[in-house]
Order: C-alpha cells, then structure tokens, then sequence
C-alpha cells in the first residue's frame, strides 16, 4: 500500500515537473517571438546593404534607394529616367517582411541545432565506457 502511494506520488510530481517546464517553454517562446528583428551585418535585399537595421528602417533604405532616378546611358546620350516611368515597380515592405521572417526561422533553427548538438555532446560524454 505505501509503495503504490508512493508511485501515485512520485509520479505525479514527476508530471507536474513536465508541465510546468512546458508552460515555462511556452512563455519564453511568445517572448522570444516578440524580439525586435535587426538584420545581422552584411545583409543585403536587392543588392541594397540592410545590416544592423531593423525591418522600418530597411524599408525606408529601399525605397529611397530605388526611388532615385535611374541614369541610363544610350549611345552617348545620358537621361535620367524615374524607375515608376520604366514600370519597374517592387513592393518593398514584402520584401523586407519576407527577410525579416528567414532571419527568425533561421535564428530559430540555430538555437534548435544549437540545443540539439550540446545535448548529444553531454550524452557523448555522460557514457561510461565498458
């Protein structure tokens, strides 16, 4: 009789100590998807360099950046011409939207294989050889 309450017991802390880390997971990952996204140095959307910005103002980079005049050489003549009168139209916030979200599927990913590595490396170590 004490050996079943003891199971019954052991057991349910045992399940109580699962839940309450995975309610604690949960939460710290609802913070860490409401993280702030900064582009990391070196990238580039569009071969227009956004490193260290955050997705406004890589946005606000773009489109200045492909708003300006084109300079368009045609057999020794120069014209200016504006991108929106050569029909060249981009739709900037998707663009960065949609660089801003490989950013977080990527870091998501490196922390995930990250976790993944240290703990084979901790069961590696943790054997005894035989």
């Amino acid at each position: 009789m004490k050996s079943r309450i003891l199971w019954l017991t052991l057991g349910g802390l045992g399940l109580l100590f699962i839940l309450s880390s995975l309610i604690i997971t949960f939460a710290e990952f609802q913070g860490f998807k409401h993280l702030p996204v900064q582009f990391p140095a070196d990238s580039q959307i569009a071969d227009v360099p956004v490193g260290g910005l955050n997705p406004s103002e890589a946005t606000e980079r773009l489109t200045s950046s492909y708003n300006t005049p084109l300079r368009l050489e045609i057999e020794g003549a120069t014209l200016l011409a504006n991108p929106d009168e050569l029909g060249l139209v981009l739709d900037v916030p998707h663009l960065v939207e949609q660089a801003a979200s490989e950013i977080e599927e990527d870091l998501l990913l490196g922390l995930l294989v990250e976790w993944s590595s240290s703990a084979t490396r901790r069961g590696a170590t943790g054997r005894r050889s035989r």
